[in-house]
């Protein structure tokens, strides 16, 4: 559950990254653009691959759960 709260978190926090970089500032030379690029840009995704992870582990147990009521103990 906790997980699941995060992926949809996430992206709401962290997306302000993508658009802060994509916002040209007076100060920053493009090599420093390019890199804060390459830096916080890949956090955008974060949000949506905790998502995957979580409902894969979530199918995963939950398979894992319906075979052990199924299956006689041994």
């Amino acid at each position: 559950m906790t997980a699941g709260v995060g992926a949809r978190l996430l992206p709401l926090v962290l997306t302000q990254f993508a658009f802060w970089w994509a916002v040209p500032h007076p100060d920053r030379t493009p090599l420093g653009s390019s890199i804060a690029g390459v830096l916080y840009l890949p956090l955008a995704a974060w949000g949506p691959l905790l998502a995957v992870v979580t409902l894969a582990h979530h199918r995963r147990h939950r398979a894992a759960g319906a075979l052990a009521e199924v299956a006689p103990p041994q």
